[in-house]
């Protein structure tokens, strides 16, 4: 091209360009706005959030089983074991829920990726302690099914238990945030210290409940139940809260791990309460209290009867329900006095400590279902 044709053409973007600031192009057509999303009754986001609980947890089960999966026959049989059998599952639904219920106060309306991993990762540390609490116990039994131990052997339950935790630390470490990592690991620590508080309960009983100074392990109680359930889910749920985006001090991740903490404690003292509650195993003959006290623990139910009836009660607590006959006497003790009431009421109080923790969340059908909970705790049977 020549530098007169190369000249033609740029004074004709020139006036291109000139036309164009005098003369802009018109706007477009004006889009209406998408119509909003129509407003779900109350019992539209009941069943709303039943099928989104339903779709986690089927999901999350699927991935938890499969997790549990080795080349080797036995570990993956051990493993799985627990996790395979009729559950509610009620660790993972209880995080679910938190994790729906805060992250509607930041926008979200669905669990996200990383707080149904870290709900698998808590039932798989659940799974731990079921397979060497076993162990520890003795227990030949659970859920009226033979005991992984029973079953398998103390040596391939411990084996497996070990496998289950690696696979759950594996875990944590892609949830990619530091806070709720540390927060869930520290599980283990406060599972394991629970443990050792406990086996000091058991050797110090003996003598404690000569001297008539059994109730003195009160305090050592609240801190062993603290430890084994209620630290577990309240750092479950604070580490629910952070993986949402908020930091540790967020009043709502305080208040998550507040409920938690009241939950674990409620459930532990219903559970506890549950070992003296008539069942079809008294008709016959085989009552299933005192199971804690064979272990040397005290639990509320024993520690009520003992304010009132210490010297009834005493020799079958020193000598831990040792003799035939002992745990039936215990039971029957415990049945005759107010210790249970007193029991259900502690755990009312907790219950509620727990609701009250709540308000802080902005108030939704998971939130409400959180606080539902509550009382399924203090009602359930088994």
């Amino acid at each position: 091209m020549s530098w007169q044709g190369l000249l033609s053409s740029l004074k004709n973007l020139l006036s291109y360009a000139m036309l164009a600031t005098v003369a802009p192009l018109a706007p477009k057509a004006h889009q209406p706005a998408l119509p909003a999303l129509p407003k779900l009754s109350p019992e539209e986001e009941k069943l709303e959030l039943q099928d989104k609980l339903g779709r986690y947890i089927q999901g999350m089960r699927e991935t938890f089983i499969r997790d549990l999966s080795t080349s080797n026959e036995l570990l993956t049989e051990v493993s799985q074991y627990y996790a395979k059998r009729p559950s509610k599952l009620m660790r993972p639904r209880l995080i679910l829920l938190t994790a729906l219920a805060v992250n509607a106060s930041v926008g979200e309306r669905d669990a996200l990726p990383q707080q149904v991993r870290l709900a698998e990762i808590v039932e798989m540390i659940h799974v731990v302690s079921l397979l060497h609490d076993d162990v520890i116990d003795e227990s030949d039994t659970r859920r009226g099914d033979l005991s992984a131990p029973s079953k398998f052997g103390n040596k391939n339950s411990i084996l497996a238990g070990d496998f289950v935790l690696g696979r759950a630390m594996s875990l944590i470490a892609a949830l990619e945030n530091f806070d709720a990592m540390r927060e869930i690991a520290g599980v283990v620590t406060t599972l394991v210290e629970g443990e050792i508080i406990q086996a000091e309960d058991s050797i110090a009983l003996g003598e404690k409940a000569k001297v008539g100074q059994a109730a003195d392990q009160w305090g050592s109680y609240m801190e062993r139940i603290f430890l084994k359930t209620g630290s577990l889910f309240a750092r479950a749920l604070r580490s629910t809260a952070m993986l949402s985006g908020l930091p540790s001090d967020d009043e709502r991740v305080l208040a998550v791990g507040d409920y938690g903490t009241e939950l674990g404690l409620a459930f532990q003292i219903i559970d506890d309460a549950l070992d003296f509650k008539e069942t079809s195993a008294d008709s016959a003959g085989k009552p299933t209290g005192a199971v804690d006290l064979s272990l040397g623990l005290i639990t509320a139910p024993v520690f009520y009867a003992l304010e009132e009836r210490p010297d009834e009660l005493a020799p079958y607590v020193s000598r831990k329900c040792s003799e035939p006959g002992d745990t039936a006497e215990v039971v029957r003790i415990v049945r005759e006095t107010s210790a249970l009431p007193r029991t259900y009421a502690l755990a009312a109080q907790h219950a509620q400590k727990a609701r009250e923790a709540l308000q802080v969340l902005p108030s939704t059908p998971a939130r409400d279902a959180l606080e539902a909970l509550t009382m399924k705790v203090l009602s359930r049977d088994h």
